[in-house]
Protein backbone atom coordinates (compact mmCIF):
# COMPACT_ATOMS: atom_id res chain seq x y z
CA UNK A 1 0.00 0.00 0.00
CA UNK A 2 1.44 3.50 -0.82
CA UNK A 3 2.19 6.00 1.82
CA UNK A 4 -0.91 8.00 0.52
CA UNK A 5 -3.51 5.15 0.93
CA UNK A 6 -2.24 4.15 4.26
CA UNK A 7 -2.70 7.84 5.72
CA UNK A 8 -6.11 7.87 4.18
CA UNK A 9 -6.91 4.42 5.55
CA UNK A 10 -5.39 4.88 8.99
CA UNK A 11 -7.15 8.66 9.30
CA UNK A 12 -9.99 8.20 7.28
CA UNK A 13 -12.39 11.20 9.07
CA UNK A 14 -9.54 13.46 8.74
CA UNK A 15 -8.42 12.69 5.36
CA UNK A 16 -12.21 12.93 4.38
CA UNK A 17 -11.99 15.95 5.68
CA UNK A 18 -9.28 17.63 3.81
CA UNK A 19 -10.71 16.42 0.58
CA UNK A 20 -13.90 18.55 1.64
CA UNK A 21 -12.05 21.28 2.33
CA UNK A 22 -10.16 20.95 -1.13
CA UNK A 23 -13.50 21.47 -2.75
CA UNK A 24 -14.17 24.33 -0.58
CA UNK A 25 -11.24 26.18 -1.73
CA UNK A 26 -11.16 25.19 -5.20
CA UNK A 27 -14.73 24.34 -6.39
CA UNK A 28 -16.57 27.39 -7.32
CA UNK A 29 -20.06 25.10 -6.58
CA UNK A 30 -19.11 24.64 -3.04
CA UNK A 31 -18.59 28.27 -2.14
CA UNK A 32 -21.50 30.01 -0.37
CA UNK A 33 -23.85 31.46 -3.09
CA UNK A 34 -22.65 35.32 -1.82
CA UNK A 35 -19.18 34.54 -2.75
CA UNK A 36 -20.09 33.40 -6.00
CA UNK A 37 -22.18 36.38 -6.83
CA UNK A 38 -19.13 38.43 -5.62
CA UNK A 39 -16.47 36.40 -7.73
CA UNK A 40 -18.25 36.52 -10.93
CA UNK A 41 -18.90 40.55 -10.32
CA UNK A 42 -15.05 40.35 -9.77
CA UNK A 43 -14.48 38.65 -13.67
CA UNK A 44 -17.43 40.58 -15.20
CA UNK A 45 -15.19 43.53 -14.08
CA UNK A 46 -12.09 42.76 -15.22
CA UNK A 47 -12.94 41.57 -18.65
CA UNK A 48 -15.61 45.26 -19.20
CA UNK A 49 -11.68 46.80 -17.68
CA UNK A 50 -9.66 44.94 -20.07
CA UNK A 51 -12.12 45.73 -23.50
CA UNK A 52 -12.60 49.20 -22.86
CA UNK A 53 -8.58 49.56 -22.41
CA UNK A 54 -8.26 47.71 -25.37
CA UNK A 55 -10.80 49.74 -27.26
CA UNK A 56 -9.35 53.05 -26.54
CA UNK A 57 -5.75 52.06 -27.80
CA UNK A 58 -7.24 50.68 -30.56
CA UNK A 59 -9.43 53.96 -31.76
CA UNK A 60 -6.49 56.43 -31.20
CA UNK A 61 -4.91 57.73 -34.14
CA UNK A 62 -1.36 59.59 -34.07
CA UNK A 63 -0.12 60.14 -37.50
CA UNK A 64 3.92 60.38 -36.90
CA UNK A 65 5.33 63.10 -39.41
CA UNK A 66 8.89 64.05 -39.88
CA UNK A 67 10.69 66.88 -40.08
CA UNK A 68 14.29 67.63 -41.35
CA UNK A 69 15.59 69.74 -38.98
CA UNK A 70 14.22 71.74 -35.56
CA UNK A 71 12.04 74.41 -36.06
CA UNK A 72 13.43 78.13 -35.65
CA UNK A 73 10.20 79.56 -34.73
CA UNK A 74 6.30 78.84 -34.57
CA UNK A 75 5.63 82.01 -35.14
CA UNK A 76 3.92 82.51 -37.79
CA UNK A 77 4.75 85.69 -39.09
CA UNK A 78 8.35 85.46 -38.38
CA UNK A 79 9.37 81.82 -40.03
CA UNK A 80 10.26 81.74 -43.48
CA UNK A 81 10.87 78.29 -43.65
CA UNK A 82 8.37 75.48 -44.93
CA UNK A 83 9.18 73.15 -42.46
CA UNK A 84 7.89 75.58 -39.55
CA UNK A 85 5.04 76.24 -41.62
CA UNK A 86 3.46 72.88 -41.71
CA UNK A 87 3.95 72.58 -37.78
CA UNK A 88 2.13 75.65 -37.87
CA UNK A 89 -0.53 74.96 -40.30
CA UNK A 90 -1.88 72.16 -37.64
CA UNK A 91 -1.52 74.88 -35.05
CA UNK A 92 -3.28 77.91 -37.27
CA UNK A 93 -5.89 78.80 -39.91
CA UNK A 94 -6.37 81.71 -42.22
CA UNK A 95 -9.04 83.03 -44.03
CA UNK A 96 -8.43 80.28 -46.46
CA UNK A 97 -6.67 77.30 -46.45
CA UNK A 98 -5.49 74.29 -49.09
CA UNK A 99 -7.31 71.42 -49.46
CA UNK A 100 -6.31 67.87 -50.13
CA UNK A 101 -6.53 68.40 -53.47
CA UNK A 102 -4.22 71.42 -53.57
CA UNK A 103 -7.09 73.90 -53.97
CA UNK A 104 -7.92 77.18 -52.32
CA UNK A 105 -10.83 76.81 -50.53
CA UNK A 106 -12.87 78.60 -47.30
CA UNK A 107 -11.13 78.40 -44.19
CA UNK A 108 -11.88 80.72 -40.82
CA UNK A 109 -13.80 82.30 -43.50
CA UNK A 110 -17.03 80.48 -44.68
CA UNK A 111 -17.07 83.06 -48.07
CA UNK A 112 -15.83 86.28 -49.67
CA UNK A 113 -16.74 88.70 -52.20
CA UNK A 114 -14.29 90.33 -54.87
CA UNK A 115 -15.62 93.99 -55.94
CA UNK A 116 -15.70 94.39 -59.55
CA UNK A 117 -13.21 96.13 -60.08
CA UNK A 118 -10.44 93.40 -58.21
CA UNK A 119 -9.39 96.06 -55.52
CA UNK A 120 -11.84 95.15 -52.37
CA UNK A 121 -11.91 91.59 -50.81
CA UNK A 122 -14.51 91.32 -48.06
CA UNK A 123 -14.41 88.09 -46.11
CA UNK A 124 -17.40 86.58 -44.39
CA UNK A 125 -15.99 84.53 -40.82
CA UNK A 126 -17.49 81.75 -39.93
CA UNK A 127 -20.14 81.95 -36.98
CA UNK A 128 -19.14 81.53 -32.85
CA UNK A 129 -15.33 81.03 -34.01
CA UNK A 130 -13.02 80.68 -30.93
CA UNK A 131 -9.27 80.57 -29.77
CA UNK A 132 -8.12 77.14 -28.36
CA UNK A 133 -8.48 78.44 -25.26
CA UNK A 134 -11.68 79.12 -25.63
CA UNK A 135 -12.04 82.94 -26.31
CA UNK A 136 -13.38 84.45 -29.33
CA UNK A 137 -11.49 84.99 -32.72
CA UNK A 138 -13.38 87.86 -34.30
CA UNK A 139 -12.84 89.98 -37.23
CA UNK A 140 -10.92 92.34 -34.94
CA UNK A 141 -7.80 89.42 -34.68
CA UNK A 142 -7.46 89.47 -38.31
CA UNK A 143 -7.08 93.50 -38.71
CA UNK A 144 -4.44 93.21 -35.76
CA UNK A 145 -2.54 90.29 -37.68
CA UNK A 146 -1.94 91.77 -40.43
CA UNK A 147 -0.82 95.11 -39.24
CA UNK A 148 1.77 93.20 -37.12
CA UNK A 149 2.90 91.59 -40.40
CA UNK A 150 3.50 94.74 -42.01
CA UNK A 151 4.70 96.41 -38.73
CA UNK A 152 8.80 96.85 -39.27
CA UNK A 153 9.32 96.01 -35.70
CA UNK A 154 8.30 92.18 -36.31
CA UNK A 155 10.57 91.38 -39.31
CA UNK A 156 8.62 89.67 -40.61
CA UNK A 157 10.39 87.39 -43.73
CA UNK A 158 7.62 88.06 -46.30
CA UNK A 159 5.67 90.98 -45.66
CA UNK A 160 6.75 92.63 -48.88
CA UNK A 161 4.16 89.76 -50.19
CA UNK A 162 1.48 92.25 -48.51
CA UNK A 163 2.86 95.64 -50.65
CA UNK A 164 -0.74 94.96 -53.00
CA UNK A 165 -2.55 96.33 -50.22
CA UNK A 166 -3.27 99.82 -49.23
CA UNK A 167 -0.61 101.43 -47.10
CA UNK A 168 1.71 98.51 -46.65
CA UNK A 169 4.40 100.13 -49.12
CA UNK A 170 4.83 102.89 -46.95
CA UNK A 171 4.25 101.24 -43.41
CA UNK A 172 6.81 98.32 -44.68
CA UNK A 173 9.45 101.01 -45.66
CA UNK A 174 9.54 102.99 -42.50
CA UNK A 175 8.25 106.02 -44.18
CA UNK A 176 4.32 105.66 -42.48
CA UNK A 177 4.72 104.79 -39.00
CA UNK A 178 0.34 104.97 -38.85
CA UNK A 179 -0.21 101.14 -38.60
CA UNK A 180 -4.26 102.05 -39.21
CA UNK A 181 -3.42 103.31 -42.84
CA UNK A 182 -3.27 99.53 -43.81
CA UNK A 183 -6.07 98.74 -45.86
CA UNK A 184 -7.67 96.40 -43.71
CA UNK A 185 -10.31 97.33 -41.51
CA UNK A 186 -13.00 94.79 -39.88
CA UNK A 187 -16.76 96.55 -40.50
CA UNK A 188 -17.90 93.70 -37.92
CA UNK A 189 -16.98 91.04 -35.31
CA UNK A 190 -17.78 88.94 -38.73
CA UNK A 191 -16.18 90.80 -41.84
CA UNK A 192 -12.90 91.36 -42.74
CA UNK A 193 -12.05 93.95 -45.57
CA UNK A 194 -8.87 93.96 -47.68
CA UNK A 195 -8.34 97.18 -49.95
CA UNK A 196 -5.83 96.57 -53.21
CA UNK A 197 -3.50 99.01 -55.31
CA UNK A 198 -4.46 96.54 -57.98
CA UNK A 199 -5.87 93.53 -58.71
CA UNK A 200 -4.46 90.74 -57.23
CA UNK A 201 -6.01 87.23 -58.24
CA UNK A 202 -3.44 85.46 -55.97
CA UNK A 203 -4.55 86.98 -52.43
CA UNK A 204 -6.66 83.89 -51.64
CA UNK A 205 -3.72 81.92 -51.78
CA UNK A 206 -1.27 84.09 -50.10
CA UNK A 207 -3.75 84.40 -47.25
CA UNK A 208 -3.24 80.53 -46.48
CA UNK A 209 0.40 81.23 -45.73
CA UNK A 210 1.92 81.47 -42.10
CA UNK A 211 1.58 85.77 -42.71
CA UNK A 212 -1.81 84.99 -43.10
CA UNK A 213 -2.80 83.63 -40.23
CA UNK A 214 -4.51 85.25 -37.21
CA UNK A 215 -2.36 85.06 -34.09
CA UNK A 216 -3.37 85.70 -30.12
CA UNK A 217 -2.66 89.32 -29.36
CA UNK A 218 -3.19 88.30 -25.58
CA UNK A 219 -0.49 85.32 -25.21
CA UNK A 220 2.03 87.67 -27.58
CA UNK A 221 1.73 90.79 -25.27
CA UNK A 222 1.72 88.89 -22.34
CA UNK A 223 4.65 86.39 -22.93
CA UNK A 224 6.62 87.91 -25.46
CA UNK A 225 8.58 86.15 -27.92
CA UNK A 226 8.27 82.62 -25.66
CA UNK A 227 4.92 82.91 -26.47
CA UNK A 228 4.92 79.77 -29.26
CA UNK A 229 6.16 77.75 -26.07
CA UNK A 230 3.98 74.97 -24.25
CA UNK A 231 1.32 76.42 -22.01
CA UNK A 232 1.52 79.87 -24.21
CA UNK A 233 0.61 79.11 -27.60
CA UNK A 234 -3.39 79.69 -28.30
CA UNK A 235 -4.33 79.04 -32.08
CA UNK A 236 -7.19 78.67 -34.32
CA UNK A 237 -6.22 75.40 -36.30
CA UNK A 238 -7.15 71.79 -36.28
CA UNK A 239 -4.32 70.76 -33.36
CA UNK A 240 -3.25 72.09 -30.23
CA UNK A 241 0.33 72.10 -28.57
CA UNK A 242 0.59 69.23 -26.34
CA UNK A 243 4.42 68.97 -25.71
CA UNK A 244 7.73 70.37 -27.31
CA UNK A 245 11.02 68.14 -26.72
CA UNK A 246 13.96 70.10 -28.03
CA UNK A 247 15.56 68.83 -30.79
CA UNK A 248 13.25 65.45 -30.46
CA UNK A 249 9.50 66.20 -31.47
CA UNK A 250 6.62 68.10 -30.68
CA UNK A 251 3.14 66.76 -29.72
CA UNK A 252 0.10 68.43 -30.83
CA UNK A 253 -3.66 66.86 -29.95
CA UNK A 254 -7.14 67.22 -31.00
CA UNK A 255 -8.21 71.02 -30.22
CA UNK A 256 -12.00 70.69 -29.42
CA UNK A 257 -12.33 74.39 -30.25
CA UNK A 258 -11.70 74.04 -33.93
CA UNK A 259 -14.68 75.26 -35.87
CA UNK A 260 -14.90 71.72 -37.90
CA UNK A 261 -13.28 69.28 -35.40
CA UNK A 262 -15.88 66.66 -36.29
CA UNK A 263 -14.46 66.23 -39.25
CA UNK A 264 -10.55 65.80 -38.00
CA UNK A 265 -9.99 61.91 -38.24
CA UNK A 266 -6.88 62.80 -35.94
CA UNK A 267 -6.33 62.15 -32.47
CA UNK A 268 -3.12 63.90 -32.79
CA UNK A 269 0.05 64.72 -34.39
CA UNK A 270 4.06 63.54 -33.52
CA UNK A 271 6.19 66.11 -35.45
CA UNK A 272 9.96 64.10 -35.00
CA UNK A 273 13.21 65.51 -35.70
CA UNK A 274 14.81 63.59 -38.40
CA UNK A 275 17.97 64.26 -39.43
CA UNK A 276 18.36 61.32 -42.20
CA UNK A 277 16.77 59.39 -43.69
CA UNK A 278 16.91 55.84 -41.80
CA UNK A 279 15.80 57.59 -38.90
CA UNK A 280 12.88 58.47 -40.48
CA UNK A 281 12.24 55.00 -41.87
CA UNK A 282 12.29 53.35 -38.39
CA UNK A 283 9.58 55.93 -37.40
CA UNK A 284 7.84 55.71 -40.40
CA UNK A 285 7.59 51.48 -40.88
CA UNK A 286 5.07 51.13 -37.37
CA UNK A 287 2.76 53.22 -37.70
CA UNK A 288 1.28 55.78 -40.20
CA UNK A 289 3.93 58.35 -41.01
CA UNK A 290 4.38 61.07 -43.09
CA UNK A 291 8.02 61.63 -43.71
CA UNK A 292 9.58 64.54 -46.47
CA UNK A 293 12.37 62.69 -47.72
CA UNK A 294 11.41 60.79 -51.29
CA UNK A 295 13.59 57.50 -52.01
CA UNK A 296 11.86 55.19 -54.14
CA UNK A 297 14.85 52.88 -52.35
CA UNK A 298 12.39 52.24 -49.32
CA UNK A 299 9.38 50.83 -51.35
CA UNK A 300 11.22 47.73 -51.91
CA UNK A 301 12.22 47.49 -48.21
CA UNK A 302 8.31 46.55 -48.14
CA UNK A 303 8.39 43.62 -49.99
CA UNK A 304 7.46 45.37 -52.83
CA UNK A 305 4.42 45.88 -51.75
CA UNK A 306 4.13 49.80 -52.04
CA UNK A 307 2.34 51.26 -54.74
CA UNK A 308 2.89 54.78 -55.73
CA UNK A 309 0.14 57.70 -55.27
CA UNK A 310 0.03 60.95 -56.86
CA UNK A 311 -1.00 63.62 -55.19
CA UNK A 312 -0.97 67.62 -56.25
CA UNK A 313 2.32 68.80 -54.61
CA UNK A 314 0.52 71.65 -52.97
CA UNK A 315 -1.21 69.33 -50.98
CA UNK A 316 1.90 67.87 -49.38
CA UNK A 317 1.90 69.74 -46.17
CA UNK A 318 -0.29 72.17 -44.75
CA UNK A 319 -3.52 70.13 -45.68
CA UNK A 320 -2.21 66.44 -44.52
CA UNK A 321 -2.73 66.68 -41.00
CA UNK A 322 -6.14 67.96 -40.79
CA UNK A 323 -7.70 65.77 -43.91
CA UNK A 324 -5.68 62.46 -43.62
CA UNK A 325 -8.77 59.81 -42.99
CA UNK A 326 -8.97 57.19 -40.07
CA UNK A 327 -6.74 54.46 -41.58
CA UNK A 328 -4.84 52.13 -40.28
CA UNK A 329 -2.05 51.36 -43.09
CA UNK A 330 1.14 53.27 -43.26
CA UNK A 331 1.45 56.10 -45.13
CA UNK A 332 5.08 57.73 -46.52
CA UNK A 333 4.76 60.88 -48.62
CA UNK A 334 6.98 62.40 -50.66
CA UNK A 335 7.58 65.57 -52.63
CA UNK A 336 4.63 65.05 -55.01
CA UNK A 337 4.37 61.49 -54.69
CA UNK A 338 2.71 58.88 -51.96
CA UNK A 339 3.89 55.57 -51.30
CA UNK A 340 2.13 53.19 -49.63
CA UNK A 341 2.79 49.46 -48.05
Amino acid sequence: MRLRDLSAARFPLQAGAARANLRADFDPGAMPLNLQILRRRLCIGLVLALLSTSAAALAETILQRGNRDEPETLDPHKSDGYQEYWVQSDLFEGLTRIDAHGQVVPGVAESWDIAPDGLTWTFHLRPNLRWSDGSPLTADDFVWSLRRVVDPATAASYASAFLPIVGAKGITDGTDKDLTKLGVAAPDARTVVIRLTEPTAYLGGLLTLGIGFPLPRKAIEAYGDEWTRPGHIVGDGAFVMDSWTPQLEIRLKRNPNYYDAAAVKLDGVVWSVNEDDETALKRYRPAISISPACRASWCRRCNGKCRPISIPARSFGPASSRSIPSVRRSTISGCARRWRC
